[in-house]
């Protein structure tokens, strides 16, 4: 386990113990809380089991991916972890916008 706690703080270019401990609490918490509102919208929007697996992929690319980062900001930021989410979100902007560029190429 210590190991492992090692790596996390070389990945995510963090000193603190408490860095660590914080920072996977905020994605501890960003799942439940993503999914609990996920079934809100689902419900909202009358998305059931039967419903289209289309459909389901596209409310969760369009609403439930963005919520889960929405939310892992706040519970990050108020957990006093304000630059390391701003740099792990940014990364993940970074990332599609490189995959975007991919696909416009090859079109």
């Amino acid at each position: 386990m210590h190991n492992l706690w090692q790596k996390l703080k070389v990945r995510w270019a963090i000193e603190s113990n408490w860095q660590v401990l914080l920072i996977l609490i905020a994605f501890s918490l960003a799942g439940p809380s993503t999914l609990y509102f996920h079934r809100k919208i689902d419900l909202l929007l009358g998305i059931t089991d039967d419903s289209s697996f289309w459909l389901k992929l596209l409310v969760f690319m369009i609403v439930v991916l963005p919520l889960y980062n929405f939310f892992l900001f706040i519970y990050g930021v108020l957990l006093g972890q304000y630059h390391f989410m701003m740099r792990f979100i940014l990364k993940k902007i970074y990332l599609l916008q490189r995959i975007q560029a991919i696909f416009k190429k090859s079109n």
